[in-house]
């Protein structure tokens, strides 16, 4: 069998959409009914004409609101990332499963990189689809509350085009690279976590990564808050910030490496924790 193969990559995203079409149709409601929560958390009140502040236009209320509701919407994506990253073995929680898995007729590279394009290709792709379905739907039904506004998308896209410019910009041309290499490799360090626990709890992963990784940063803040005014110094400088940078990316690849270990080690009945 070849090592890597476009047509069975295609077969096995495929079988895996139309067997999992239930979960992933309840994944696509669930995605909208979050975005039509924000929407009307945040133009409810105004488009009954209760929202006016002194001296703002209907432009401007407009533009404040569309402001507020990407600023909801960025952080909604946020954790939908974590909850992707945390999803890409969720379809192996019995033995199954795992057995009908380690039977297809693929290889371990194509079983990995199948679900990698569903949960951080497609599912980021549903998110924002379905953000501008529920946009659509509130442009189209909150008129008949009293007044209606533009939509929010022009901005939501604005902040986040920006937001990587900028980001890209602080790591390859500017004189702060290292803190913006340090918090690039921070963030997806704690994304690679939520990866790994896929392969560590069956069930309920996130959960379990979410409050081992908030136990972690608690024990962190408090270790960093007694160390010596000397050490803390070498922190903040230049050397110190490398060596986070290091430390932080350092992690996530051997994270990633050892995602990959244990999925192409997988057995039909696992020898780890909460297994089933």
């Amino acid at each position: 069998m070849k090592n890597f193969n476009l047509n069975r990559i295609g077969l096995l995203l495929k079988l895996d959409l139309m067997q999992n079409r239930k979960k992933y149709l309840q994944t696509l409601g669930g995605l909208l009914l979050g975005h039509l929560f924000l929407e009307f958390i945040t133009y409810f009140k105004a488009s009954r004409g209760g929202l006016f502040f002194e001296g703002f236009t209907a432009d401007m209320l407009s533009g404040h609101l569309a402001g507020m509701m990407a600023s909801y919407e960025m952080m909604f994506g946020y954790v939908i990332m974590l909850l992707c990253f945390s999803s890409l073995f969720n379809h192996l929680p019995d033995k199954v499963n795992r057995t009908y898995m380690l039977m297809l007729p693929a290889t371990n590279h194509e079983k990995l990189l199948s679900r990698v394009l569903i949960c951080l290709v497609l599912l980021p792709v549903c998110f924002l689809a379905t953000m501008a379905l529920g946009d659509g739907l509130r442009m189209l039904f909150f008129p008949l509350l009293g007044q209606g506004f533009d939509s929010m998308l022009p901005r939501f896209y604005s902040v986040l085009t920006d937001g990587l410019e900028f980001f890209c910009r602080g790591m390859f041309t500017t004189d702060a690279k290292v803190e913006f290499w340090a918090l690039a490799g921070f963030q997806f360090c704690g994304l690679t976590f939520y990866a790994l626990g896929g392969t560590i709890f069956r069930r309920r992963n996130f959960i379990y990564v979410s409050l081992l990784l908030i136990g972690f940063g608690l024990l962190m803040a408090t270790l960093l808050g007694s160390l010596p005014d000397t050490m803390v110094a070498w922190m903040e400088a230049t050397w110190g910030k490398v060596a986070g940078a290091v430390l932080f990316w350092g992690v996530a690849a051997f994270n990633l490496w050892l995602t990959w270990y244990r999925f192409k080690n997988m057995q039909v009945i696992p020898r780890k924790l909460f297994g089933k």
